[in-house]
């Protein structure tokens, strides 16, 4: 009997008005910054509110600037093939498929380094956007950078990726963090599983 895991996710896409703006914006305060350290160095002052724009455009949710957006198609995973909006990829015609999972949404952990000789840890939450597949389907190469909101959606896609490399895909899937490690982290910050 064949296994049919599925899994859906957010796909990210650029903005390109929002990257347009931000171009704009950055040439208009250079030279603004120019002009001001040129003709009248004691007002530099005058460029403490550019900090905050960009303060807000960096950490704000909703800012006019975000450069990447939520598309409004979904990808979906499956046993079967790959779906995104109304596109859809067989897993027969699927040649190859290369997976990055980075994480998901507030995984948090501890992330080493070495100070003065003794070792220290400092916090670190991921957030689950950095996720990236990138696919060959009839000769086409289609890359998407999708979102991953939690353990249970973490796990499935990666068991989709095991059930297509069982039906003969070639996939490579790389992970920065192991399961153990992942297991270890979830458990020492009390993260929900969403399992």
């Amino acid at each position: 009997m064949k296994n049919n895991n599925s899994v859906t996710v957010l796909v990210f896409e650029y903005n390109l008005a929002a990257i347009f703006g931000l171009v704009l914006v950055s040439i208009s305060i250079l030279i603004f910054l120019f002009f001001l350290l040129v003709s009248a160095p004691g007002y530099l002052w005058l460029c403490l509110p550019i900090a905050f724009v960009i303060i807000y455009i960096r950490y704000a949710e909703k800012a006019p600037f975000k450069a990447r957006i939520i598309n409004k198609n979904n990808l979906t995973f499956s046993t079967d093939g790959i779906k995104y909006g109304d596109d859809y990829y067989p897993a027969r015609q699927i040649e190859a498929v290369a997976i990055y999972l980075y994480s998901f949404e507030n995984f948090e952990y501890r992330d080493g380094f070495v100070n003065g000789g003794r070792g220290e840890s400092v916090y670190v939450r991921a957030h689950g956007d950095q996720n990236k597949i990138s696919f060959r389907s009839q000769g086409n190469v289609l890359d998407f950078d999708f979102y991953i909101d939690d353990y249970a959606r973490f796990c499935a896609v990666r068991q989709v990726a095991n059930d297509w490399v069982a039906e003969g895909i070639n996939v490579v899937l790389k992970q920065p963090f192991d399961d153990d490690f992942i297991v270890q982290e979830m458990n020492y910050y009390n993260t929900p599983s969403g399992l």
